[in-house]
């Protein structure tokens, strides 16, 4: 099974309708092989952003959470670390995401994949 992890813009623009992330994000609905999720810190900002917050608890029971834990803690300051040594600066959110999947083995399903091909190892759609 895959994990694929949605980052924040990407759920949005799906919850939002928009054609790009509705098509590409019905790719790996629709694939059987692919288990779809949100980071922790994806649906926390979601609780924040989105006031009804009965869609968010849907979209929370439709994806696997992936937790912030001590181990992705640990992979942010290794990016911050990789970025540094590089000149480069990223949001701390997008940090974050990035360390959350790669600490759950996960593809990030982004619209942003300029940004995020600076951190080794992370795979992104």
């Amino acid at each position: 099974m895959v994990r694929v992890c949605i980052d924040l813009p990407m759920i949005m623009n799906y919850l939002k309708g928009e054609p790009k992330a509705v098509e590409k994000l019905s790719i790996y609905i629709s694939r059987r092989d692919v288990e779809l999720s949100l980071s922790a810190l994806t649906l926390a900002e979601l609780y924040i952003i989105i006031k009804d917050t009965s869609l968010v608890d849907r979209v929370a029971q439709d994806f696997e959470i992936l937790p912030f834990n001590d181990r992705a803690a640990e992979q942010v300051r290794l990016i911050y670390d990789g970025l540094d040594e590089q000149g480069l600066k990223f949001s701390t959110r997008e940090v974050f995401i990035a360390a959350v999947c790669l600490t759950h083995d996960a593809f990030l399903l982004t619209e942003d994949r300029t940004t995020y091909k600076y951190v080794p190892g992370l795979k992104v759609l």
